[in-house]
């Protein structure tokens, strides 16, 4: 039987929340009906019951129109994300790679750093992805007012869920004597985001203790400030400043996921979910 699967969610249980929210994103902007979606860790788009799993998988892996795949440290873990990956790959058949909150680019390796991808915590981008979705899969994009409101929602879990990815990372790289302050993180204001542990240490130095400024070629004076941190980010902590403010932070903390894991982890399988994920 052919598959009838338009967009492919390629993706790890453990990312289950970004992909239940992209699928309501892409049904509301898209008008697509559920059968045309599969996602296997999401209710109402996982394989039939009594389906070969592995055949099943393959078949609609290849076939499917699109294939979004959702990367992020435990995603590249996972080897049926992989088998998934590596079989689109080879169709040349659209493939989007979607960076998890949180997750810095500098984990795209092998082939995937030759592919464009988008991030689900940037806005622009996400809109980006559902005008891209609309050409391949030859389906009208929906005025915006009638996914604003999903847009809107999905923007807010992405915020949350890269807040939850930051503070993890951190909390793997806490000292054991870490002040309570410290472990719950800080509120700057009313309606700011919170920011979290070592984030917070580096925000108060830079407060206190600003950048001196120093003058350009042109005469004009400006501050020197270090990669990924711009002043607007040491003015203020709204949700967009500490987007900015964590992106050398993500790079840092991404990288040493992946190449330093936690010790009570370095021993286990690289498998780290059931293989009855898809």
């Amino acid at each position: 039987m052919s598959s009838t699967i338009e967009v492919f969610i390629s993706h790890s249980a453990r990312d289950a929340d970004a992909a239940e929210a992209l699928i309501r994103l892409l049904r509301a902007a898209l008008a697509l009906p559920a059968s045309a979606i599969r996602c296997t860790s999401v209710d109402g788009y996982r394989l039939p019951g009594g389906a070969d799993t592995n055949s099943r998988l393959r078949q609609e892996v290849i076939e499917a129109i699109a294939l979004l795949g959702i990367i992020s440290t435990t995603s590249l873990r996972s080897l049926y994300v992989l088998f998934e990956l590596g079989a689109r790959w080879g169709t040349a058949k659209p493939f989007v790679p979607l960076l998890a909150p949180g997750t810095p680019e500098a984990i795209l390796g092998g082939p995937l750093a030759g592919i464009n991808a988008l991030r689900l915590d940037r806005e622009n981008q996400v809109q980006q992805l559902l005008s891209d979705l609309a050409g391949h899969l030859g389906r009208p994009l929906e005025q915006a007012a009638v996914y604003q409101a999903e847009l809107t929602a999905f923007s807010a879990k992405m915020a949350a869920l890269q807040r939850s990815s930051i503070e993890a990372n951190l909390q793997a790289t806490e000292s054991p004597g870490a002040s309570a302050e410290t472990a719950r993180g800080i509120d700057v204001k009313p309606g700011a985001l919170t920011i979290p542990v070592g984030l917070a240490t580096h925000y108060r130095r830079l407060k206190c203790h600003p950048l001196p400024e120093r003058r350009s070629a042109s005469g004009r004076e400006r501050a020197s400030s270090p990669r990924g941190l711009d002043r607007d980010s040491r003015s203020a902590v709204g949700p967009s400043a500490l987007s900015r403010f964590s992106t050398a932070f993500l790079a840092l903390a991404g990288r040493r996921a992946i190449n330093q894991p936690n010790r009570r982890s370095s021993r286990r399988s690289l498998i780290e979910e059931p293989i009855t994920r898809a």
